[in-house]
């Protein structure tokens, strides 16, 4: 009986150990996609930056041109 019980008492810890761990592979997971998609936010941010700027100066290049001639 004693076996028995112990086995018992294993099996426990080990899905008690398995629970663990895979709680902290999907905090891990979840850390990593947020990173993830913080990097992707700043990438669209600096590209629509970049494209606003690049618009405006190209505006303000026109009427530069157009007041010359």
């Amino acid at each position: 009986m004693a076996a028995a019980s112990f086995v018992s008492g294993t099996r426990h810890t080990d899905s008690k150990e398995k629970r663990e761990r895979e709680m902290i592979e999907k905090r891990e997971r979840n850390d990593r996609e947020k990173r993830e998609r913080k990097e992707c936010k700043r990438e669209r941010e600096r590209n629509d930056r970049e494209k606003r700027e690049r618009n405006n100066r190209e505006k303000r290049e026109k009427k530069e041109r157009a007041g010359r001639e």
